[in-house]
């Protein structure tokens, strides 16, 4: 198993590949530096950034709840953040400091 070290290690390298900058907070991520320059943080609540995507099976099993109450509603699989200079979104998964997904706004399409 990887050394808590290495594994940052081998993320900044990740990343590095994909033009970002990241700052790790106790070895968390907390901010991240979109190729389009603009700084990403997710440290103030409620923020713009990061948003609340659920599947559709997530929201299913929980609108299927006996009784809702704010505080069961479980976090979504994936935590997303968009980029409101460029609107590029960054997609992560359990926790992980590096993007699983990257997708860039198509200038053909606007």
């Amino acid at each position: 198993m990887k050394g808590h070290l290495e594994f940052i290690k081998d993320n900044y390298q990740v990343m590095l590949k994909y033009g970002l900058k990241v700052e790790y907070i106790c070895g968390k991520m907390a901010k991240i530096i979109c190729k389009c320059g603009f700084l990403l943080s997710n440290s103030e609540a409620p923020n713009d950034i990061q948003l609340r995507v659920y599947t559709d099976k997530e929201w299913d099993d929980i609108i299927n709840y006996e009784e809702i109450n704010p505080w069961m509603i479980p976090l979504p699989k994936y935590d997303v953040w968009r980029c409101p200079k460029c609107k590029r979104i960054f997609v992560f998964e359990d926790n992980n400091d590096v993007p699983i997904m990257i997708y860039n706004l198509d200038k053909n399409n606007t």
